[in-house]
């Protein structure tokens, strides 16, 4: 029984980084950060989505078993586009704005995990699918990249100064001392 569990795991998570590489044009390692999110959303689904067979009359999530409730949740395929809120507690709601972001889960409370264009991962409750209009993937495609860039380059943890790094919500792009900080390997 788990030997079946981690093989539908291994499936799933081979699939959603076939379908990333495929999207944005390069082969991501399994070495990347995005890797583990991909393992963790492979899971999420599982556990949330699929149906198990162990009752014959009623077919339910490991979820449904467990709390008596059916999931709903936002879950959209990993890596789109998406316009986020961020969680911040100081900002009213009516002043926080949607920004730029990709996919790349949801939480079990249900919050959405969003890969930013910084590189960083933030949650947030509020989140909708950006409309990329025809003739702009390309942008879209260069935006993932840089994302999946940015996330790699900073594996080592914060770069001292940079206020991306250090968590602000207001500064989208990280210092120059950071972006010249060396990659242990190509990113992608």
């Amino acid at each position: 029984r788990a030997e079946v569990r981690v093989k539908h795991l291994k499936e799933l998570v081979a699939i959603h980084r076939a379908e990333l590489q495929e999207q944005c044009g390069v082969r991501i390692p399994v070495s990347h950060p995005i890797f583990r999110l991909q393992v963790r959303h492979s899971e999420w689904l599982i556990n949330h989505l699929r149906r198990t067979s162990t009752e014959a009359s009623r077919k339910l999530t490991p979820y449904t078993m467990h709390t008596g409730r059916s999931p709903r949740w936002w879950v959209r395929r990993f890596g789109s586009p998406v316009l986020a809120r961020g969680k911040d507690d100081a900002a009213t709601i009516a002043n926080r704005r949607f920004a730029r972001g990709f996919y790349v889960g949801t939480q079990p409370n249900g919050d959405v995990v969003v890969l930013r264009e910084s590189g960083n991962i933030e949650t947030t409750v509020e989140a909708r699918d950006e409309t990329v209009v025809q003739g702009q993937e390309p942008e879209t495609i260069a935006r993932l990249q840089q994302a999946l860039r940015s996330m790699s380059s900073h594996q080592g943890g914060p770069t001292p100064g940079c206020a991306v790094c250090q968590g602000s919500k207001t500064v989208r792009q990280h210092s120059e001392a950071c972006n010249r900080r060396p990659q242990p390997e190509p990113p992608l």
